[in-house]
């Protein structure tokens, strides 16, 4: 079965353009205490990185084409490492900065650049803590950072592991664990293009559950089609996806295949799915096991089709054979 395809996702930018907001406003205030202070450089720092991240926040909003790292995402990782490593030796308070930009490093980049990229920055600051500190100092400083250097990770894995659990939720359906109609457009409009410009035939199998199943209760019909999508999928060759189509339709998208080809696995399927067991469904006090025919239609992309009508014709499919 395809991967999903790749789509854009405009609840990252809502949540980068809210957490680069509130940085930029803790930045700004801890600014404002510097300059109190008397501090200019730090003050000047806090600015400097300050500034930017609430720029990068609205550009990202306003401009979204991507998910990648932007470069001034870049910039600012890097214009916050030099200046710590090169302050931190200069000024003792500047280790307590140095926390920050481990956290940094894993909101902005991807987890696999943000693991390689903060180890190297872990390993510069834990010399520049044995060389340029006294003993006494030493471990508080190590241990801080390390409690927050984990914390920073442990985060990015709660991330990754809740991103990588939407994208499965988004692009299936929970009942039968097909994908969904919403991947289906998606996949339909670039395999659509792919035909037309290679001039191949592009067709599907559509699976009708009968008219019997309606008769049952809603969580005995869920369970139909659960059992039905679990044969189906076994049944799915190279190249081949499933999908959920409307209330019941299941589509299987056929793309590298002949008529011939498709006709042969459409009979294969009514025969796999020539008796297709209910199972023991439960009515009043007794149990009874009765069985039906799953019926196949298969349909066929035409150069004059959209993605819509296409759609529309796939989940209006005859439970006829």
């Amino acid at each position: 079965m395809q991967e999903p395809a790749p789509h854009f996702d405009t609840t990252y930018v809502r949540i980068r353009l809210i957490y680069c907001l509130l940085a930029s406003l803790v930045l700004l205030v801890l600014a404002m205490f510097e300059f109190y202070d008397a501090n200019v450089s730090h003050a000047l720092f806090l600015l400097g990185l300050s500034v930017p991240i609430f720029l990068a926040g609205i550009i990202s909003f306003f401009v979204p084409t991507s998910q990648k790292v932007h470069w001034v995402d870049w910039a600012l990782i890097v214009y916050g490492i030099i200046f710590v490593v090169i302050a931190m030796p200069r000024d003792p308070d500047i280790a307590y900065w140095s926390f920050f930009v481990t956290g940094y490093i894993y909101f902005l980049l991807p987890f696999a650049a943000a693991t390689a990229l903060s180890l190297l920055y872990s390993i510069a600051l834990v010399l520049i803590i044995y060389l340029d500190f006294a003993s006494v100092d030493r471990m508080p400083l190590l241990f801080t950072y390390g409690a927050c250097y984990a914390f920073s990770v442990m985060c990015a894995l709660v991330d990754e592991r809740n991103r990588f659990g939407m994208g499965v939720v988004v692009h299936t359906d929970p009942v039968t664990r097909v994908y969904n109609e919403y991947q289906l457009r998606l996949d339909l409009s670039k395999e659509m293009t792919r035909a037309d410009r290679q001039s191949d035939e592009l067709f599907f199998l559509v699976v009708c559950p009968p008219n019997e199943w309606h008769q049952q209760k809603f969580s005995e019909y869920e369970k139909l089609l659960e059992g039905l999508s679990d044969r189906l999928k076994n049944q799915l060759g190279s190249f081949q996806s499933c999908y959920r189509a409307g209330a019941d339709r299941l589509v299987i998208m056929m793309p590298h295949s002949s008529f011939d080809q498709a006709e042969q696995f459409s009979v294969h399927l009514q025969s796999v799915l020539k008796t297709f067991a209910l199972g023991s469904l439960s009515s009043s006090s007794t149990q009874q096991e009765t069985s039906t025919t799953i019926n196949v239609k298969m349909e066929k992309y035409y150069p004059e089709d959209s993605v819509g009508t296409l759609i529309k014709r796939l989940r209006s499919a005859e439970a006829t054979s």
